[in-house]
């Protein structure tokens, strides 16, 4: 059960900058409050479902002097990638391991609407609470 939260935040980090997978384990764990490990894997493993289905991330490696290289493979052999080298690791992702993300145009898009609408919530928020 993939919160809306949490796939605005993965897109939103990933407007200025390729996204690790250790920033989604982050993002569970400060956002939506998840501590245990296999949660965590199982929830980043549905929020990475939604988001390459949704075409809003390309998945794949960062590579020195090359840039970001998407893999060359289907959505679920890439949630089998991702999940068989989790758990591999002891204590989940750091920085660089397993996959990064990259936002599309698409989910450059979805984005800024998050941004325009947290923004506008912000203003109408303010407004009534001054209204007091």
């Amino acid at each position: 059960m993939t919160s809306q939260v949490v796939t605005n935040e993965l897109l939103i980090d990933g407007l200025d900058d390729w996204v690790y997978l250790a920033q989604l384990k982050g993002i569970l764990l400060h956002v939506a409050g998840i501590t245990n490990e296999q949660v965590i894997m199982e929830e980043a493993l549905a929020t990475l479902d939604v988001v390459l289905r949704a075409g809003f991330v390309e998945i794949g490696d960062v590579i020195k002097n090359v840039g970001f290289v998407p893999w060359n493979m289907s959505i679920e052999a890439a949630l089998d990638r991702v999940r068989r080298e989790w758990q591999q690791l002891n204590g989940g992702p750091s920085l660089g391991d397993i996959c990064w993300l990259q936002n599309t145009p698409k989910g450059n898009c979805e984005a800024e609407k998050v941004l325009k609408a947290e923004r506008g919530n912000t203003s109408s928020e303010s407004t009534s609470a001054g209204k007091g």
